[in-house]
């Protein structure tokens, strides 16, 4: 294993960052702050840095995306134990750090059915 940092946010610092055919990505960026005056710049992070990696990892014809998200990407379930299954509430619960968690598993999930492993 091999550690490169590059900016979730930046699309072309990943793609010189990412090298051709890799067999990996691990994504494990995120902003994690309750703060609401963070909020845009938590949505940067979490949701368009979500995104860039797809890109880039689709670009890269990365082998396979490991993204790491938190179980915030469900809401207030109420639910134990939380599966995959779980409906999310997250985009109701009025928490951002919960909704940008959601959205930014959507981007992956996007990817996915874009062909990205």
């Amino acid at each position: 294993v091999e550690q490169v940092i590059g900016d979730v946010t930046d699309i072309e610092s990943l793609h010189k960052t990412i090298p051709d055919h890799v067999e990996a990505i691990f994504h494990t960026a995120a902003d994690t702050s309750l703060w609401a005056r963070n909020n845009a710049r938590q949505n940067i992070i979490n949701v368009h840095g979500a995104a860039n990696i797809v890109e880039a990892a689709r670009k890269k014809h990365a082998k396979r995306l490991i993204h790491t998200s938190s179980i915030g990407a469900y809401g207030k379930t109420g639910v134990d134990p939380i599966t995959e299954e779980t409906p999310s509430n997250a985009m109701t619960s009025g928490i951002n750090y919960f909704q940008s968690k959601y959205l930014a598993e959507q981007e992956v999930k996007k990817g996915v059915s874009l062909g990205l492993d």
